[in-house]
């Protein structure tokens, strides 16, 4: 009786264990912790299928730097399917005002969806719901070639010294650019914006501490096909120092700056930076921490791997090598205002 009672709760645990298990992964199979890799190669996947076990899928997204983001669903579901897009924390949603949703289709007949994004640099993730039947993605990303290097606050701006033109965007996550200049002397400075917005890019003048709006003005009617430009000349500027806010409309734009006298010198500030690098499972994994959107590059053994830090200055580098414990990594931070620095370390 004692024995027979033991084994009834043995088979009263195993089938509890059974079942969570069950549970667990059902419920795991919709969650971004699984999410698939979407590949932004210009084409369509195969068929996958969204049904009653499995009511959700996600996917993660890379965006390699600044730039435009396209998305095509192609649904034969027979309800509508929804779809969303998220930052990499899941707290922001960029398609919820969108009528996010692709229309009933048929196995005769598909309807497609189409999400276009301006992103920043980023991991974003991509899910798709409420409907049972099978789709097809497409995935594409256009760079703008941006080389303002985040210049995303008054207390992080790009250093603007060099005459050359810049080309920034302006993202659904990065919503204005901040450039500081300095001048050696009293001279007119030219001004030239270029926009490639739809809408009205807005730019503001100011002194060192911003007490003082020097000009204000927007450049409005340019596209990303045909671009309109806007050049402010002779605004005759005292020595010091000066910010130039830019923000308003999402696109890229091209920016130059042309005292007529030359720049002046602004110190630059020093870059924090701490690097840790771990092999495991016949990869390196390199993890850095320095200021937010710095420009960081890995070099071992004469090649060399890049990345942007994000937001909270963290970036993470994979090198897929069979490596012992103990060689060295060499990792170099740059951003525009701040002093280049370099660190090498060994690998644990």
């Amino acid at each position: 009786m004692q024995r027979k009672k033991k084994l009834m709760i043995l088979c009263s645990i195993l089938s509890f264990i059974v079942l969570t298990g069950m549970f667990t992964s059902k419920y795991l199979a919709g969650q971004p912790m699984n999410a698939r890799n979407f590949p932004l190669n210009g084409q369509y996947s195969g068929d996958t299928w969204l049904d009653d076990t499995e009511e959700e899928h996600w996917y993660r997204v890379y965006i390699p730097s600044d730039g435009v983001l396209e998305i095509r669903m192609m649904s034969y579901c027979s309800g509508n399917l929804h779809y969303n897009l998220y930052n990499e924390d899941l707290s922001v949603c960029y398609t919820e005002s969108c009528g996010n949703y692709v229309s009933p289709g048929s196995e005769s007949s598909p309807v497609t969806g189409t999400v276009s994004k301006i992103l920043s640099t980023g991991t974003y993730y991509f899910c798709l719901s409420g409907a049972t039947g099978r789709y097809r993605l497409y995935g594409a990303f256009y760079s703008y070639g941006a080389n303002d290097y985040g210049a995303d606050s008054y207390d992080s701006p790009f250093n603007y010294s060099s005459g050359a033109s810049v080309i920034g965007a302006l993202t659904e996550t990065d919503t204005e650019d901040w450039y500081r200049f300095t001048l050696s002397g009293r001279a007119y400075c030219d001004i030239t914006i270029t926009s490639y917005c739809s809408d009205s890019l807005e730019y503001e003048l100011y002194n060192s501490d911003l007490s003082a709006k020097i000009l204000s003005d927007d450049v409005y009617g340019g596209s990303a096909s045909s671009p309109k430009t806007q050049k402010i000349e002779k605004q005759l500027l005292p020595a010091g120092t000066y910010y130039l806010k830019i923000y308003g409309a999402t696109g890229k734009y091209v920016l130059k700056i042309n005292p007529r006298g030359g720049f002046g010198s602004s110190q630059k500030k020093k870059l924090s930076l701490s690097v840790s690098a771990k092999h495991k499972n016949n990869k390196i994994t390199v993890t850095v921490k320095t200021a937010p959107y710095a420009k960081i590059t890995a070099k071992y053994r004469g090649k060399t791997k890049t990345t942007t830090a994000n937001s909270a200055g963290k970036g993470v580098i994979t090198i897929q090598k069979k490596w012992k414990k103990g060689k060295k990594v060499k990792v170099t931070v740059k951003k525009s205002g701040y002093t280049q620095k370099s660190k090498s370390v060994k690998v644990k």
